[in-house]
This record gives C-alpha cells, structure tokens and sequence, in this order.
C-alpha cells in the first residue's frame, strides 16, 4: 500500500496538468503526520484525487508544523489556487474537516512534493483494498 496525498475531485483536472519541476504543497489539519513522520524525504507516494491514484509524487524535505497565523508567505505561494491565503486556507480546511474547528491558532502539517510523469494507465486506479483511506465504489 503506497502512502497518498489526498485531494478533493475539484483537483483532478489542475493534478492531471501539473508539471514535473515545480514544488507543490499540501496542508493537512493537525499534527498527527508531522508527530509521525508520516511522509519523509524523497519518498514516493500516490498523489490521489478522491482516493484515486492520478499520478504519483516525490516528497521533497521535511514535514513543517505551523499554526495557520505563522505560516510563511512562500508556503502560500505553492499552495492551490483557492487556498493562498489565511482565511481562504481555513475556508478550505473547514470545508475538508467538516466537524473541526479551525482558527489561526489551529496546528497544520505542510508537506512539500513534485510530481513525477502522469502515466496514462494509473490515471484513477483504485487504492489497495486494505488502504484505510479507501472508499469502495
């Protein structure tokens, strides 16, 4: 089972279009990931769009922990449209975490890839049936 970074289908088609040389964010509520080392440095993962594998990605560094209201300008700069700044990151994060709170206090792992090549036959392939993150169909 490969580790993924999840996105909502709203992505696929901008996932799908991403190139190869450009450092991609995510932000993931809490600090679980980054407690746990969950992706690490140059890993491969699946980079999912509703929990289907549309391609795959690279981790580039280390997990980052930050409370909305200290992240750094250059994290915003990497994150999706819709999501670069602080109170649009946390409309989004509201929207994904449907019963969290969210605030500028709130604690959120950043994690940093690239994309690697799309590979047609991947596009939307399911996630292992032992993936917990795996929605049957």
């Amino acid at each position: 089972m490969a580790k993924a970074i999840n996105w909502p289908s709203s992505f696929r088609e901008t996932i799908l279009a991403e190139g190869t040389e450009t450092l991609y964010t995510a932000v993931r509520l809490g600090r679980l990931y980054y407690d746990h080392c969950f992706w690490v440095d140059q890993e491969v993962v699946d980079i999912r769009v509703n929990h289907l594998r549309v391609r795959k990605g690279i981790v580039q560094g280390d997990l980052s922990l930050y409370a909305i209201g200290e992240i750094p300008g250059e994290v915003f700069a990497r994150l999706r449209p819709g999501m670069q700044d602080k109170d649009s990151l946390m409309n989004y994060l509201k929207s994904t975490y449907a019963n969290e709170t969210v605030t500028f206090e709130t604690l959120v792992t950043v994690v940093n890839y690239k994309n690697l090549p799309v590979i047609a036959d991947e596009i939307e392939t399911p996630a292992n049936a032992g993936d917990p993150h795996h929605v049957a169909s």
